[in-house]
């Protein structure tokens, strides 16, 4: 079996590497900051109780909850207790991942009810990029930065700055730039519009074409490892593309009165349903049956 390792993904190891040897470099510090603020405590107290103690990290996210919650004053004094609020600042906070309890029925119908939220907004902010739409923007209504990973046909950009107006969804910023997020509240990747419209038509010609294939060749072009997350993502974005489509047809048969039930039932012509029952041996009845429809009071039964 061979292991094919690209340069981003050999990129990302280092630095990761290079992060947890910071935090471990901070997490030294710390424990001899610790050591110094005890030695300095000992002193002013004293006496040389805090010997015996041991203050290492493992015991100090054990129990350091005991001396900073609740009124209780904990042993040693107040001096010892002015130690341990001071330790305890200057402590890192720990990162806790948090533990999603919801069913992957309910992750996803809670992505759709915030995608059916949106769509509105961003059917106006397709067709406001798609013809070219002058831009209201103000500079001095204040808005949000964020920052997204932009995936193109052949061009890749990390961190970009997306400006986010006060109550505008993440998506509607992104296709006001010509993206649209892989997630419906707080995107970090982003596909472009000219990628999207590319792979639909793609579709419509050679419908074997997958999404997997298609994300395939978009990690081959960024020289990116395939992952099955990458191909979830893209499946989102495009399912919310055809969406969009979808309601901007929806749109324009409401325009026209295509919307009822029996639109076509009330726009049909009755003349041009005639048919003319001609029954010939020696020439065919199919210019009678078209001159019949094109004059609606001429039927012959």
């Amino acid at each position: 079996m061979k292991l094919h390792t690209s340069r981003s993904s050999l990129t990302q190891i280092r630095r990761q590497r290079l992060i947890r040897e910071e935090k471990q470099r901070q997490a030294r510090e710390n424990n001899r900051r610790l050591q110094e603020l005890l030695v300095e405590a000992g002193l002013e107290a004293g006496h040389d109780s805090f010997e015996t103690m041991d203050f290492a990290d493992e015991t100090l996210s054990q129990h350091s909850d005991d001396y900073t919650e609740g009124n209780d004053e904990p042993m040693g004094g107040p001096l010892l207790s002015e130690f341990f609020k001071t330790s305890a600042q200057e402590r890192q906070p720990e990162i806790r991942r948090r533990v999603d309890v919801r069913t992957r029925k309910h992750r996803h119908q809670h992505a759709h009810d915030a995608w059916q939220e949106q769509i509105p907004m961003l059917v106006d902010g397709y067709l406001a990029w798609k013809h070219h739409a002058g831009s209201d923007d103000d500079n001095t209504i204040d808005s949000n930065v964020f920052h997204v990973n932009s995936v193109g046909i052949i061009d890749f950009t990390s961190a970009l700055a997306i400006q986010q107006r006060p109550d505008e969804p993440a998506n509607a910023a992104l296709l006001r730039v010509g993206l649209l997020g892989c997630s419906p509240l707080q995107p970090t990747i982003a596909i472009r519009l000219e990628c999207l419209e590319l792979y639909h038509q793609l579709r419509r010609r050679q419908s074997s074409f997958s999404v997997q294939a298609i994300t395939r060749v978009l990690c081959a072009l960024h020289n990116v490892t395939y992952l099955r997350q990458l191909r979830e993502q893209f499946s989102n974005a495009f399912d919310i593309y055809l969406q969009i489509l979808q309601e901007i047809r929806n749109r324009v048969e409401r325009i026209l009165g295509r919307d009822s039930d029996h639109w076509q039932m009330n726009g049909a012509c009755p003349c041009s349903t005639g048919r003319a029952n001609i029954i010939t041996r020696t020439a065919p009845c199919h210019g009678w049956q078209f001159l019949c429809e094109a004059i609606g009071w001429f039927r012959i039964s």
